[in-house]
């Protein structure tokens, strides 16, 4: 029987195994201690401050607290919520002290006035049952600062401590997290990414246990940063190549086409190319070539082979086409007075750079292939663009398709028969080729790494370039020097961009459609998208600007040919202003003293390490567990060691199939490597489902400091548990936050001499809880005592007062040991008053006393029903409070706050997570070791008592079934984010049902940043056109009226690539370099259209309208999209480009009064018809 309660308290640390012991469920007699304290107070301290305080602190005075007010109750509530009054020393009541000590406002002598209101307090407490509802033996009062330092020790074989709460060293920081124990964890940043082109860097660990050993070294220490290699120094430029793109020229024009080549004055060659049927050029990828089209040979030995230093300023040049450069500046952007890249070149800067071969051995085969393609495979004319089909007068004939195809290449090659053909120097000194293709070079072809293989001399291998690790003593972070692109994205967004945002342009170019999106509000954003229309900005003839045209010569929505004038000329003037702007910038960086070289200290390149110390009171083999994450989905590593008290490492081994222990190496023996690949918060020891063969520490009693140290860089770490019970395993069970012990608990130590007689001590370990807003008692005990000890009911007094709600210990009854170990493992939850500052805390046992009776067998409280008190509106608590608890979905406030401003839609390919949606219930449920909700959901009555115990009738928002709601207490913080009508009042009042809501009640989905669906015929913008249906598939699509969108995301569709179904992205390409296999490159925002329910009314099953993550991900406002929130002195807002400017916790907490109000409606009507029986 023994062993199976010792089973039972070690599993009580698992609030979803057995049943830890219940917040004592408190009768309604108990809590009506409460009123007759007030009833005392109003006939003696209250005469005194109605008298004399109530000017400020009265019904119409503005100073809290209101303890003047009129309503004795309500007086009463505030002078003890805010710890006005200390019962267990009267004298040092705030209400005294205020008088004797601070001279505050006397009605006479204050030392007179200070006895007097001394006298009352004494009258109140005497007159009020004990000290607030409480009598007993009384401890002195402790702070929080007077008590001891202590280390967690094992409870039962188990100790489980919060990360963040180790000694942190090394690269460990604490940071935050939604879903995160106490919102916190711990983990090392990521290297800094490339300044000039946002490049990743990749960071490794290259270490054992000792995170010092190397640290000298600052290439290749225990911390390590990688990048592609450069062809200078780590701030040069990344190798790039650029394509040529062939324009096929209209047979008939190829005369004149060459004519215009020779003519400095037209820059136009559109009207001499040649259209398909559909009236598209006639394009052709041709060769790769480097940004000043450098013959292979020259590159590989002037070039690439140049290494400078990395805190060396680049010195080495070279010298091309007679003009002398920096290699440094080899692949750097080159801007012209026009704002194009310099390399962007033009035809005859094409003709000019590259070597005949490349146009006889590539561009020929190239034109000539595309030919015979065109007609190989034709099945009709159709097929065959228009200008194509005929030769000498006769239209291709399919019945000899072989002899035609011949025909009809010879014909459209003319005098280009052979590759030596193309090359042929005409008179003008063009060559033949020249006459038929039209030569570019597409900006939106530039790639990194690309292999160069068409010159003869030799290919160019870009992508040869491995990785090379970086000096982290001079690690290039770019300071703030800032790239063209930056300079010239910053501008536009000063002068150009908000000539678009003040007038029309944002209804079509910032509403997220496929248009060109320059008028967005994130101006990087705007000005890619600006960049990629051809002509958009001419600095040198800002008249031929693109918008400029649009207004002056098309007259493009905007309202008249005066406000189209205005608007042109406006736009003229920003042009120039950007140009000036650009220029100005450009001059002042090249002026800056910054190298953008920084050294990383010595803890930013050590690898980070948590040491946690620990007391083993119960002797055995101990697992470790860690509950972590992987969050790229690869193999996140830590290394593991204990070392005992002198520092000596404690070997481990790992079990065999019989549990006995083997260790396969001394260096795994002595630092232990736990890895993972799980992408959510999981809990991990090796062998986790095996519980024979898991690793071991074989641990005496004694103290020990747990070791762990950073493996990689992405490892994020939330809890740590050290356990030897073979069936603990939190990975299946949670684990309460209440449970959770201090890495450093502060030990209070009470006297009880004076109270026994004899030697004794009362201790109690004490931390301020994760939310700052309380404190969690645990591990009540006595030691040193002289005998057993008898005790019962042990309440705490915070500040000389008794609340209600603190009730954990009070049904603790029996006798124990001179040394008692913890006699409830359960934690008691205290809120804080005046703060951990001056809070202080005292116990009271309602018997303590030392007997000879033998020590009592250690119970823990089952859960049991509320005695004596039976729910008298039921009716009102099914209508108005059991909707909530069980109905009314919630998020996670962080979560809701990452995915509206940074998950959604997802970058490079990747989908956002849905939030996660919640009901009371969620939670509350089975397993839930306090208010187990879902047990009583079949029989009301039940649940009402239960909720009834949760009840502080003497002051209702203190009453523990408001914390949720309020998200005060350890209760995690939730919006609710379903907003239910009510209507009524009194016992009427109840939530509107309503038969066109999926959820059955009239709810709005809030959330400022979420879309919802409306009524309307433009589906794309998630509108539902009602009108167009009747009966069922009304009623259906009538509930999606106002819940949230639902995205598709688009996706990459081609069969032939291995990249078919890929999502698409914004700012994606299609590689066609090896034409048999396409690869689609996805780079940037990830795309999506909004999902209608007008698509599922055949399959109606598939889409549960009050499901509000079914099929999809909810779709968020662009305008918010990557927009952070903002605080301003303390409170978050939405920033104006999203939202209002304004608070956006307020429509939560709109919805959070609302409710509230609901339940304390309840409350106030079950305390009238109790006062009325």
């Amino acid at each position: 029987m023994r062993n199976v309660l010792l089973l039972a308290l070690i599993v009580t640390l698992q609030s979803c195994i057995g049943e830890p012991q219940e917040v004592t469920e408190l009768t309604f007699e108990e809590k009506s201690a409460s009123a007759e304290s007030a009833r005392a107070f109003q006939n003696t301290v209250h005469p005194l401050l109605k008298a004399s305080c109530a000017g400020c602190h009265g019904d119409s005075g503005s100073q809290a607290p209101k303890h003047s007010v009129s309503d004795f109750r309500s007086a009463h509530d505030a002078v003890v919520d805010t710890g006005r009054v200390n019962f267990q020393e009267p004298a040092k009541s705030r209400l005294v002290r205020r008088l004797s000590e601070d001279r505050h406002y006397c009605w006479s002598d204050c030392q007179a006035n200070a006895n007097e209101m001394l006298q009352a307090i004494e009258d109140w407490k005497a007159n009020s049952g004990g000290l607030g509802g409480v009598s007993g033996k009384i401890t002195h009062s402790l702070k929080i600062s007077q008590g001891q330092d202590k280390i967690a020790e094992t409870i039962n074989g188990t100790v489980v401590l919060q990360a963040e709460d180790g000694a942190l060293s090394g690269r460990f920081k604490i940071k935050t997290a939604s879903q995160a124990s106490g919102l916190r964890y711990i983990s090392g940043d990521q290297p800094p990414v490339h300044p000039k082109e946002a490049t990743s860097r990749n960071g490794s660990i290259g270490i054992g246990c000792d995170v010092s050993s190397g640290i000298d070294n600052t290439v290749l220490g225990p911390f390590r940063i990688s990048e592609r290699q450069r062809h200078v120094n780590q701030s040069g430029h990344q190798f790039y190549s650029s394509q040529v793109v062939m324009t096929w020229i209209d047979p008939d024009e190829r005369e004149n086409y060459e004519a215009a080549l020779l003519d400095p004055n037209i820059t136009d060659y559109t009207p001499y190319f040649f259209r398909n049927e559909d009236g598209d050029f006639i394009r052709i990828n041709s060769i790769r070539v480097l940004p000043e089209f450098m013959r292979a040979n020259f590159f590989n030995s002037n070039i690439r082979s140049v290494v400078e230093s990395a805190n060396a300023t680049p010195s080495l040049t070279y010298t091309w086409g007679g003009e002398t450069n920096l290699v440094f500046d080899f692949f750097a952007p080159r801007f012209g007075s026009s704002g194009a890249e310099y390399f962007l070149a033009n035809t005859n800067e094409i003709i000019e750079g590259l070597p005949s071969s490349a146009f006889r051995d590539q561009m020929y085969s190239q034109l000539s292939d595309r030919i015979y393609n065109i007609f190989d495979d034709a099945s009709d004319l159709g097929d065959i663009p228009e200008g194509l089909r005929i030769v000498n007068g006769n239209v291709f004939n399919f019945s000899d398709k072989e002899n035609q195809v011949n025909l009809f290449h010879a014909h459209f090659m003319g005098n280009l028969s052979e590759p030596a053909d193309a090359v042929v120097v005409n008179g003008n000194g063009l060559f033949r080729l020249h006459e038929y293709v039209h030569y570019e070079v597409s900006a939106g072809s530039r790639e990194t790494y690309r292999n160069i293989n068409w010159d003869p001399e030799g290919a160019i291998n870009l992508s040869s370039f491995g990785n090379t690790f970086l000096d982290l003593a001079a690690l290039y972070t770019g300071g703030s020097v800032k790239t063209v692109g930056q300079i010239q994205a910053e501008t536009f967004g000063e002068t150009l961009k908000p000539v678009f945002t003040g007038a029309s342009c944002v209804n079509c170019h910032a509403d997220g459609s496929d248009r060109p999106q320059f008028a967005q509000a994130d101006d990087i954003a705007a000005y890619n998208q600006a960049a990629a229309v051809g002509g958009f900005v001419n600095f040198d003839i800002p008249r031929n600007a693109r918008p400029v045209q649009r207004m002056l010569d098309d007259r493009h929505n905007c309202g008249g040919a005066s406000a189209c004038n205005t608007l042109g000329n406006m736009m003229i003037s920003a042009i120039n202003d950007w140009e000036t702007a650009i220029s100005t910038a450009l001059a002042a960086q090249a002026n800056s003293q910054d190298t953008g070289l920084e050294e990383l200290s010595v803890e930013q390149r050590t690898p980070g390490k948590a040491v946690y110390k620990f007391r083993v009171n119960d002797p055995g083999e101990y697992n470790v567990w860690l509950k972590l994450m992987a969050p790229e989905n690869n193999t996140d590593r830590v290394k593991l060691q204990i070392k005992d008290e002198g520092g000596n490492v404690v070997r481990n081994c790992r079990a065999d199939s019989v549990g006995a222990c083997t260790t396969s190496s001394i260096q795994d023996a002595l630092c232990r490597e736990y890895a993972t690949n799980e992408r959510n918060w999981e809990w991990y020891t090796p062998n986790i489902n095996n519980e024979s063969q898991r690793v071991k520490w074989d641990l005496g009693a004694g103290v020990y400091t747990l070791e762990i140290i950073e493996d990689d860089i992405d490892v994020k770490i939330d809890l740590v548990a050290i356990n030897k019970n073979p069936q603990f395993n939190p990975a299946k069970n949670l684990i309460d936050e209440g449970f959770i012990q201090d890495a450093n608990p502060r030990t209070l130590r009470y006297d009880l001499s004076s109270l026994l007689g004899s030697r004794g001590f009362f201790e109690i370990d004490v931390k301020v809880s994760e939310t700052d807003d309380s404190y969690i008692f645990r591990n009540p005990r006595f030691v040193d005592g002289t005998r057993n000890f008898r005790f019962r009911n042990i309440k705490v007094l915070v500040n000389g007062n008794f609340e209600l709600s603190n009730s954990t210990y009070s049904k603790l009854d029996r006798v124990t040991g001179p040394n008692s170990g913890i006699l409830t493992y359960s934690p008691l939850v205290v809120l804080e008053v005046l703060g951990p500052a001056s809070d202080e805390f005292a116990f009271v046992f309602e018997d303590l006393q030392y007997t000879n009776l033998p020590s009592s067998v250690l119970d823990e409280d089952a859960p049991v029903a509320v005695e004596g008190r039976k729910c008298k509106e039921l009716a009102l608590f099914e209508q108005s409070v059991m909707p909530i608890l069980n109905q009314f979905r919630l998020v996670l406030k962080e979560e809701y706050m990452d995915y509206t401003s940074s998950s959604f839609p997802g970058t490079n390919g990747n989908t956002a997570e849905n939030m996660t949606f919640y009901t009371c219930t969620t939670c509350h449920n089975e397993d839930h070791p306090f208010f187990k909700m879902t047990t009583f959901f079949d029989n009301s009555q039940v649940l009402c008592e239960q909720a009834l115990s949760r009840v502080d009738f003497g002051n209702f928002e203190r009453s523990l079934l408001l914390r949720g709601i309020n998200g005060t207490f350890n209760h995690p913080k939730l919006h609710f984010i379903q907003d239910v009508n009510i209507t009524g009042s009194g016992t009427n009042r109840r939530f509107v049902a309503s038969t066109s809501d999926a959820s059955g009640f009239a709810s709005t989905w809030r959330g400022n940043r979420l879309l919802r669906y409306t009524q309307g015929s433009n589906k794309a913008a998630g509108q539902i056109d009602l009108n167009a249906y009747s009966g069922s598939d009304r009623e259906y699509l009538e509930k999606f009226i106002g819940t949230f969108q639902r995205v598709r995301y688009r996706t990459y569709q081609n069969v032939q690539s291995p990249d078919n179904g890929d999502i698409l992205t914004e700012n994606g390409s299609v590689d066609n370099s090896n034409p048999d296999i396409p690869r689609y490159i996805q780079s940037g925002r990830s795309l999506y259209d909004i999902r209608s329910p007008e698509d599922y009314l055949n399959r109606q099953d598939d889409w549960n309208s009050n499901n509000p993550t079914a099929e999809g991900e909810i779709a968020v406002n662009r305008d918010c999209m990557g927009v952070n929130f903002q605080n301003q002195s303390g409170t978050i807002v939405d920033p104006s480009s999203c939202g209002n400017n304004g608070d956006y916790e307020q429509e939560f907490e709109n919805i959070k009064t609302k409710y509230r109000d609901a339940v304390i409606n309840w409350m106030e009507a079950e305390k009238r018809a109790f006062q009325n029986q």
